[in-house]
């Protein structure tokens, strides 16, 4: 069974919807770890974009046999937006790199 992802633009000024989810999920993902259940330091790993790009789209999952999951937020950035995003949430840029084609930076706070 093949898993694929369909993205449906939804743009910054989204009509308001039933779904609880936060207005920015890759931002809340950085700020995660103020508080709450993790330390206010430590790593994370993140896989960015090879181009320059801040996007924000809704997202299913379809499993090629015409079932579909429930839309969800996905958020794809590049290098600068990570950037900017993760000093937003305290996190600083400890190493980059390049594997296979793809691109990783590495936080740090």
């Amino acid at each position: 069974m093949t898993a694929q992802m369909t993205a449906q633009p939804t743009g910054r000024a989204a009509q308001p919807t039933a779904r609880a989810w936060p207005a920015d999920p890759y931002a809340d993902a950085l700020r995660a770890g103020r508080g709450g259940s993790r330390p206010p330091c430590g790593t994370v790993l993140v896989e960015v974009a090879t181009v320059d790009v801040d996007e924000r789209v809704e997202v299913h999952v379809e499993d090629g046999g015409g079932g579909r999951g429930e839309p969800f937020p996905w958020a794809r950035l590049g290098a600068r937006a990570l950037r900017a995003q993760a000093a937003d949430a305290g996190w600083t840029r400890a190493v980059t790199w390049n594997a296979a084609g793809r691109a990783f930076a590495q936080l740090r706070r």
